[in-house]
């Protein structure tokens, strides 16, 4: 049965109809197959971590045996590497800080602008960036170990908000606003007409 609207099928019309399902299975084909490539390469590590060049000497070198290579060992050397350098396994660019160190850590960053402000010295904008930059890293480290769910952690966290703010605004360093921070050189302005 057909419908009263129906237009009789052109071998045109069913062709158009077959190259059209044939490109959407082609599409999806190419799809999944692009899904089933392997992933790119990790990154190469940073040039310093022994543990892990001693790893890629050993798969250079001709006695070398795949089967002799165990991920897991490698990774536990690498990561005993990092620890005795003093870093966090998850993120190698973090030191690993006591809760001592950040409060003396924290004590000497403010001891410190706190001498320049009582010797009156001036400042310049690069030096006060750098002291910006070096106040907050120490308040950041001092706010990770302090538990603020402690009332003598959050006292103490309190006071140091305080005195980083006070010792900052004797010296008139303002926090740099990022675009300032990057340098980016200026647009040339576009003109009109």
């Amino acid at each position: 049965m057909s419908t009263p609207n129906a237009k009789p099928s052109s071998p045109v019309r069913r062709a158009a109809v077959f190259l059209g399902v044939f490109a959407t299975f082609g599409l999806a084909l190419v799809a999944i197959l692009a899904t089933l490539r392997e992933p790119a390469p990790a990154p190469d590590p940073a040039p310093e971590d022994s543990a892990l060049h001693e790893v890629r000497a050993q798969q250079r070198s001709s006695r070398f045996r795949r089967e002799d290579f165990d991920v897991a060992d490698a990774r536990r050397r690498y990561q005993r590497a990092q620890r005795e350098r003093g870093y966090v396994d998850h993120d190698p660019g973090v030191a690993v800080f006591s809760r001592d160190e950040a409060v003396a850590s924290f004590e000497g960053i403010m001891d410190h602008l706190d001498a320049l402000a009582s010797r009156g010295e001036r400042v310049s904008k690069k030096q006060k960036a750098e002291l910006y930059r070096a106040a907050n890293d120490a308040f950041a480290a001092l706010s990770n170990k302090l538990d603020p769910t402690n009332r003598d952690d959050a006292l103490q966290l309190e006071n140091a908000s305080i005195t980083l703010r006070e010792q900052l605004s004797r010296l008139g360093i303002e926090p740099v606003p990022f675009m300032e921070e990057a340098q980016l050189p200026k647009r040339p302005r576009r003109r009109h007409g």
